[in-house]
């Protein structure tokens, strides 16, 4: 029991330092599940094994519910990190230039010396009361 607990603590414990949310390593998520596959497959032969001993039975139902509850995180933390990017790859989200159409009222695009062509990821405004310098 104390080496199924060993190993569901060091899952517990890579998940909180990596389980920042952000979704990113994909292997490293894979491997967690197989980890979590091997330890309840360890649990269930200790369950087989401590028979109808009813304390060794809550253990096993509490490492039991531990591995859904870090299930339910994995799950939580990469739906959370998916929710993000489509969060900023929606096409209504406000750009800069609305921004600076509700905070300047007088204001100027400066565009550069149109030798090529403007670049659109570029925006430099100037107020106008400014130019009139």
């Amino acid at each position: 029991m104390a080496g199924t607990e060993l190993l569901l603590s060091m899952v517990e414990a890579r998940l909180a330092r990596n389980g920042n949310g952000n979704g990113s390593n994909m292997e490293s998520g894979e491997k967690t599940h197989q980890e979590l596959e091997k330890i309840e497959q360890q649990i269930a032969r200790l369950q087989v094994a401590a028979g109808p001993d009813e304390s060794t039975q809550r253990e096993i139902q509490l490492l039991n519910d531990r591995i859904q509850a870090l299930r339910t995180d994995m799950a939580s933390s990469h739906s959370k990190a998916w929710e993000k990017t489509e969060l900023a790859r929606h096409p209504q989200r406000p750009y800069l230039l609305d921004y600076i159409e509700r905070i300047f009222t007088d204001w100027s695009e400066i565009h550069g010396d149109r030798g090529y062509a403007d670049d659109p990821a570029i925006i430099a405004v100037w107020p106008v009361s400014m130019a009139k310098r």
